[in-house]
């Protein structure tokens, strides 16, 4: 059993990494806001990063492994408000990481990155050795973060798994395209930006949960890895709104696109996942599940029923 410290454990992707991992380990969730949640007896933390108190709870806890979920993840939110996604991201990953040094530490640290470093890639699927090269604040900023994690492994020792983590979707996801659209079905206006060829490689949250599980319990050979994280396929934005009304139980409703490119966004994405698969990666929830999934978690949260 491990001791894990997972920030950022109330969020979309860390509240389903903590599920994962609370059988197993000894969880510790850290997190801003803390509310009770049937699905994970764990221990947590009240604490928004950075903070000066990290240091002393690091000290004291003492993790085999940190699981750094925590930070705004909104391309959109980053081009209006590029310093509140700084202060959100890089200052946070250097105290973590800082943190763990003074302390003395031989603590692991999962990263969650983002492909969004990559921007526009030249060529499809892309692979870690890709340049990067953002076209938003997040993706600088989160490119930012990733060299946080080289220069503390290469000055000081501490390992790290950088995960850039694609479009990932799935229950309590509360912003990004299928929230949008579902709100945008349920009131009779299914129209979007854009022209529905973009394209995004899709994954759900449980997979990417039941990776980071498997790097805890077995952690890769390297000091700091880099992989994408990412189901291999590229998915037609038009083709996964598609899926939306069918999983309402709607017919006869198909998106509009305007046309208008929101700044920020890429046009293709498709991820080289070889590197990931030899580690553990094993996506095993489809798309159409996935959306039917989150339907039903839609619904509930929501108190709408479908037609």
């Amino acid at each position: 059993m491990a001791t894990v410290l997972v920030t950022g454990a109330t969020g979309f992707i860390g509240s389903h990494v903590v599920e994962a991992l609370a059988p197993r380990h000894d969880v510790v969730g850290l997190a801003s806001s803390v509310y009770p949640s049937p699905r994970d007896a764990v221990r947590h933390v009240r604490m928004t990063l950075p903070h000066p108190d990290l240091e002393e709870l690091v000290a004291t806890l003492r993790p085999d492994v940190v699981v750094h979920c925590a930070g705004v993840a909104s391309v959109g939110l980053s081009m209006h408000s590029p310093g509140v996604d700084f202060q959100s991201g890089p200052p946070v990953v250097f105290q973590l990481f800082d943190a763990i040094r003074k302390a003395g530490l031989a603590s692991k640290v999962v990263l969650l990155s983002s492909a969004a470093v990559y921007g526009n890639p030249q060529s499809l699927p892309v692979g870690e050795d890709a340049p990067r090269a953002p076209i938003s604040p997040y993706g600088w900023h989160k490119g930012m973060c990733e060299d946080i994690a080289q220069e503390f492994h290469g000055t000081y020792g501490i390992r790290s798994a950088v995960l850039r983590i694609f479009s990932c979707y799935g229950a309590g996801l509360r912003k990004q395209l299928l929230w949008d659209a579902a709100h945008k079905l349920l009131e009779g206006a299914f129209v979007f930006d854009g022209t529905g060829d973009e394209t995004r490689d899709f994954i759900h949250v449980r997979d990417v949960a039941a990776f980071v599980t498997r790097l805890v319990e077995g952690w890769p050979d390297g000091g700091c890895v880099v992989c994408n994280v990412a189901s291999g396929e590229a998915t037609r934005i038009a083709d996964l709104l598609a899926l939306l009304p069918e999983a309402f139980g709607l017919s006869g409703v198909v998106p509009v696109f305007t046309g208008r490119v929101r700044g920020g966004d890429p046009h293709h994405w498709r991820a080289d996942i070889s590197r990931a698969r030899q580690m553990g990666l094993a996506p095993a929830v489809s798309l159409e599940e996935g959306v039917r999934e989150y339907a039903t978690w839609f619904f509930a949260v929501t108190g709408g029923e479908r037609a």
